[in-house]
């Protein structure tokens, strides 16, 4: 028999919620949800990342232009 059978060989009901490949379906849809967030947050951050990056380069010539002003 494989390990998710549901009823034992006496015939009495065995809840399902307790069966490990169960558990292991419901630990797996967790990650999931888990996974997709980390993926939202790291591709919030690259957008952050790449905004900053702009920013030093306009900062970096508007220091160069102050330089050659004075």
């Amino acid at each position: 028999m494989t390990q998710n059978y549901t009823a034992n060989q006496t015939g009495n009901w065995k809840n399902h919620e307790d069966d490990p490949m169960e558990q292991m379906r419901r630990t797996l849809l967790a990650k999931e949800d888990t996974i997709s967030i980390l993926k939202r947050q790291i591709k919030e951050e690259n957008k952050e990342k790449y905004s900053l990056y702009k920013r030093v380069v306009e900062l970096n010539a508007e220091i160069e232009m102050l330089k050659n002003s004075l």
